[in-house]
């Protein structure tokens, strides 16, 4: 006697196998075609990956707002020949707290891309990510000295991928020197934190107590940039 899977039963298997859930931030993001974002998401389970989010900058798409630069989200993902599609998005955090505070969106730029440069794709960090969720969590509280809590990242994220043993000192060492020899190319993010600062200075020297990083027109990372 032949045996036949119900029909709903082979749906299951086919959307299981094409299909998966992850939860991750998004360090990197960019135009793509007409209305499509091209994102980097460091994932929790997966670790970074590339996926594509169609339609999200049309006015009318719902998953828009949730794609933001630095937002934690759940997403849902379809497996693609080139790339995977973003069907759903949750929103798990947007770290509202700190997105006008210029220095720390400066500070956020670098902490993703750290995690960026010096990671393959689909290769699992858990330790990794839970390492940059805590330190984009950590500057909603008052930072008194952003460049302690870069330096502190770096240390950890080395440690944590192998590029630095575990409990060695790293006095007298330039860690980010030691980053771009590794990466072979200089950090764009040190740009932005050096804007920041002498904007902000500028800024708050005249008078003014607000500062929003869209006055200063800070620069997106970009998937189009150079790895």
């Amino acid at each position: 006697m032949s045996c036949r899977f119900p029909l709903y039963t082979l749906r299951f298997k086919l959307l299981s196998v094409n299909t998966y859930k992850t939860e991750g931030i998004i360090l990197k993001r960019s135009d793509f075609g007409e209305a499509d974002r091209l994102l980097t998401i460091f994932t929790k389970r997966q670790g970074k990956i590339r996926v594509l989010a169609k339609g999200v900058r049309r006015l009318t798409s719902r998953k828009g707002g949730n794609l933001e630069l630095f937002n934690q989200v759940r997403i849902f993902v379809r497996e693609g020949k080139s790339l995977d599609l973003v069907t759903e998005v949750e929103l798990l955090r947007s770290f509202g707290e700190w997105r006008k505070d210029l220095p720390k969106v400066a500070v956020a730029y670098q902490l993703c891309e750290l995690a960026d440069k010096l990671t393959a794709e689909h290769q699992k960090h858990p330790e990794v990510y839970e390492l940059l969720a805590q330190n984009l969590s950590d500057l909603t509280n008052s930072v008194p000295d952003c460049q302690l809590l870069i330096a502190n990242y770096q240390l950890s994220l080395l440690e944590s991928l192998g590029f630095w043993p575990r409990g060695r000192s790293c006095e007298g060492v330039n860690l980010e020197k030691y980053i771009e020899s590794l990466i072979e190319r200089e950090l764009k993010s040190k740009s932005f934190l050096r804007l920041s600062a002498a904007k902000v200075d500028r800024f708050v020297q005249k008078g003014n107590s607000f500062v929003s990083p869209l006055k200063f027109n800070l620069p997106i990372l970009s998937n189009s940039q150079e790895h």
